[in-house]
């Protein structure tokens, strides 16, 4: 199974939790904030069917006072798009399997406890990363009023074997142009098969007109099985207006020595709004032009029509030149004699 997988499951829980008390009154102050943190193992840890898990749950108190805490197990719910909720009843896969070294505890003011958690790995499971999870429960208690806050932890275990993975990815709702600044797309990647995977992406941007970024990767996701995550693919145009070429690979882990992808391709016109007020300009300034040729055009016209009708209207008079032409014609006859 890729290390990947393992931080994407477990970077949960550093959390850092702060719980303010409303006062009573104004002569009767609440309590001071609480600040709680709760770690785990940063990687899945390795599991047979039949087999005793052996961890811990790190609690940190970050406040100034002590701090009592519970500590129980809980379900986990892998919802889409990364959503996680944790509930406080006992996963029933692992009911009655699940040992904590202790349920309370009193943490002191800047310090830590850890709880040694021991899970019984039922044997019907089959191979697939599964996550286990924890409710941690402060309470604080100032004046008349008491404030509950809870924190999740989360710990998963990796059974080894051959599984089901299997993904789709779709864009979602393309549209054909976009006429904004920063066009985006949605790659909108669902398992459909029955293990949880790790998928990356790569994006490419090319066509008409340049776009920035160019090439975009993503960090490998979690994906579990029958849920789906959305992609945001966004880009600008350099010039505020393209053609761009959108080509999306989506690539995960079929075996563990196999990797398989899915490519898409999408083609959008882009056009930015100060594009569009300069392509806007440049048609009203064409239709100035065209609109100022025709009126010259027509001037000249008319000049011309006036010219003709001035010229129509003279009496026909004989050139001024023909008696010049008779004389000289005359003057070479008289001397020929």
């Amino acid at each position: 199974m890729p290390r990947h997988l393992t931080r994407v499951i477990l970077t949960v829980v550093v959390a850092l939790c702060t719980v303010f008390a409303l006062p009573a009154s104004a002569a009767d102050p609440g309590p001071t904030p609480v600040a709680l943190t709760v770690s785990t193992p940063a990687d899945p840890l390795p599991a047979q069917p039949g087999q005793v898990v052996r961890t811990w749950l790190r609690i940190g108190n970050n406040g100034t006072s002590p701090l009592p805490v519970t500590i129980a197990p809980a379900t986990v719910a892998l919802g889409n798009n990364g959503a996680t909720s944790l509930s406080p009843q006992v996963d029933p896969r692992f009911a009655g399997r699940i040992t904590l070294s202790a349920t309370t505890a009193t943490i002191a003011a800047d310090s830590f406890t850890e709880v040694q958690v021991a899970i019984s790995v039922p044997t019907t499971l089959v191979p697939d990363t599964y996550v286990l999870g924890f409710l941690i429960t402060p309470t604080v208690t100032g004046g008349t009023v008491q404030v509950v806050n809870q924190v999740g932890a989360l710990i998963a275990i990796d059974l080894p074997g051959s599984r089901d993975r299997r993904l789709e990815a779709t864009f979602l709702n393309p549209p054909l142009f976009a006429f904004t600044s920063q066009p985006s797309l949605i790659v909108r990647v669902r398992n459909i098969g029955r293990s949880a995977l790790e998928f990356t992406s790569e994006t490419t941007i090319d066509g008409f007109g340049t776009a920035v970024p160019a090439n975009i990767r993503r960090k490998p996701v979690l994906l579990p099985a029958g849920r789906y995550r959305d992609v945001e693919v966004k880009w600008q145009p350099k010039l505020g207006a393209g053609i761009n070429r959108v080509h999306t690979r989506v690539v995960y882990h079929r075996t563990q020595a196999e990797t398989a992808e899915q490519s898409l391709t999408h083609t959008v016109v882009v056009l930015s709004p100060s594009a569009l007020a300069v392509l806007a300009g440049l048609l009203v300034a064409m239709a100035a032009a065209v609109i100022l040729g025709l009126r010259h055009r027509r001037r000249v016209r008319r000049r011309t029509q006036r010219r003709h009708g001035r010229q129509a209207r003279r009496p026909d008079t004989p050139p001024t030149y023909v008696p010049q032409v008779e004389r000289i014609v005359h003057y070479g006859a008289q001397r020929r004699c």
